[in-house]
């Protein structure tokens, strides 16, 4: 039996976890699930709170919030500090740079802020919530974002970016619906339209209610040229538990 380790997660859920080894990488590298985190947390996950008989189901459940929690954990668990990224810029005269550049990862390196009400099971986590807005009095009604939605949606982006544009790029499935308040009708699944009719300061207050309710962990890294005649060049922002290899960094 391979060794585990006991994690406790944003939500405060615990799950129990196989440490990566040689062998799942072996595996995952055959069956091409290198990239597919579900599967894989399938195949490392034992335990989430007291349920032992974890199927396919019970990872897509997890809080998109708890499943970067615990690849951060078991990465720094299972490899070495270090992760490199190998990285490109284009000036105007559309010359390319190329540079590698290494980050030493540590617990504290994620900013981190956990929901205001933790639970013990996923079974206590309210799925869906409403947020009144201050201004226009409108009401929201939110889907908490898992594991199953982000497969759904076909790719990976970082949730946690602070700016206003994380809500009105996922407004689905976030974003059930919104009344506001005026003709006495919800709009379902409202489009960006809908949401930048919002004002500037209930947008930015749904935002904080968002990471107060869920939590938030910023998984991003901005990085300046390291050449200082080459530090005009734009900053470049890489999201580091969505890049390739950073839970498999050996299958890269």
């Amino acid at each position: 039996m391979n060794a585990t380790k006991v994690y406790t997660l944003q939500s405060g859920v615990e799950v129990e976890s196989e440490f990566i080894t040689g062998n799942h990488l072996e595996i995952f590298s055959k069956q091409g699930t290198k990239n597919n985190k579900t599967k894989m947390l399938l195949a490392l996950v034992k335990r989430i709170g007291d349920n032992k008989n974890i199927k396919l189901s019970d990872i897509e459940k997890m809080p998109i919030n708890d499943v970067t929690d615990l690849m951060i954990q078991l990465r720094l668990d299972c490899y070495d500090p270090e992760i490199a990224f190998v990285l490109e810029w284009e000036n105007q005269e559309k010359n390319k740079f190329k540079h590698e550049h290494k980050i030493e990862l540590t617990e504290d390196f994620f900013e981190k802020q956990a929901p205001e009400k933790l639970i013990t099971s996923y079974d206590d986590l309210e799925y869906e919530y409403d947020v009144q807005l201050p201004v226009s009095k409108a009401k929201v009604r939110l889907k908490v974002l898992t594991q199953g939605d982000l497969d759904k949606l076909g790719g990976t982006i970082n949730l946690q970016d602070v700016h206003l544009n994380t809500l009105l790029e996922w407004r689905k499935p976030r974003i059930i619906t919104i009344d506001t308040n005026t003709d006495g009708k919800e709009v379902e699944r409202p489009n960006k339209c809908d949401l930048k009719k919002l004002i500037a300061r209930d947008l930015s207050f749904l935002q904080k209610q968002v990471n107060l309710k869920e939590g938030k962990i910023n998984t991003s890294y901005e990085f300046t040229h390291p050449i200082k005649e080459l530090a005009f060049l734009p900053k470049q922002t890489v999201d580091i538990v969505n890049s390739l290899g950073f839970l498999f960094p050996s299958l890269t």
